[in-house]
């Protein structure tokens, strides 16, 4: 029995593609015989040519997404109106003209009062004002939640998003209630407990986004394994013997290389 490593992608001998589906490889091996004895062969792997572009998109997509923040004077504007980004987000965010609407109980929005920071730093902010209603700049720190019965609900406009789903959300607004809603849930069932983190921890520049997406609201990374799933290569997709080479190199350097992009 052999346990594949990264040195072993690393060291593959593309053959070509099967079946249009497959990227048939050699990897050499090292097997212990006995217990003084090894015995060096070659093993035929075949790699779900899908799965591995998905794994690359994945990560390439959550590297660009953790990317912590450059110094305020850096940073470059957002929009139009020259609007600087938000300084305690630690993701590139981007603000929605119009707000998104959603509608939350008043425990719920308690639950946002409490862990608003938290939404911040993963570029998501509130207001209780719509753009019709408001005669000012939208703040990045959002005003205190109206007090209401326990049974209300309760408006709340989410005026920044992540610019990396931005485009998904504005297509279908009921997934920022969701994202929202989840993120909430989790924050509350756990007390913010391990869900936040010093952005200037000294951290393997390597691994920062590997730490940093475990806390990430988990809607924000179904999003983004949706967008490496449509763009990755399709069964039946043909494949030169270089596009297999080369897609065989790029996954040989993820991070991850065979947890597939939606966790199995």
């Amino acid at each position: 029995e052999h346990r594949f490593c990264k040195k072993d992608i690393e060291q593959a001998k593309v053959i070509g593609q099967v079946d249009n589906k497959f990227i048939a490889c050699k990897l050499p091996c090292t097997q212990n015989i006995d217990k003084d004895i090894e015995e060096k062969r070659n093993i035929l792997v075949l790699v779900d040519q899908h799965a591995a572009d998905e794994r690359v998109r994945i990560e390439m997509l959550l590297k660009e997404f953790c990317e912590l923040k450059l110094k305020q004077s850096d940073r470059m504007d957002i929009d139009d109106n020259s609007a600087l980004q938000p300084s305690n987000s630690f993701v590139e965010t981007i603000q929605l003209k119009p707000s998104n609407k959603i509608i939350l109980t008043f425990r719920e929005t308690q639950v946002i009062e409490r862990f608003e920071s938290n939404f911040n730093k993963w570029g998501i902010f509130f207001s209780t004002k719509s753009d019709s209603i408001s005669n000012t700049t939208t703040s990045f720190v959002s005003p205190h939640f109206v007090s209401s019965k326990g049974g209300d609900h309760i408006p709340l406009y989410v005026t920044h998003l992540p610019k990396m789903i931005a485009d998904r959300c504005a297509l279908d607004k009921r997934i920022t209630q969701e994202i929202v809603r989840q993120h909430l849930y989790w924050l509350e069932e756990t007390g913010g407990i391990g869900t936040d983190f010093n952005a200037n921890d000294d951290l393997d520049e390597s691994r920062d986004w590997g730490i940093m997406i475990r806390k990430c609201p988990r809607g924000i990374i179904d999003i983004l394994n949706s967008k490496a799933c449509r763009g990755a290569i399709k069964f039946n997709d043909k494949l030169s013997l270089q596009q297999c080479e080369e897609l065989v190199a790029k996954l040989a350097e993820c991070d991850f290389p065979f947890q597939c992009a939606h966790g199995r």
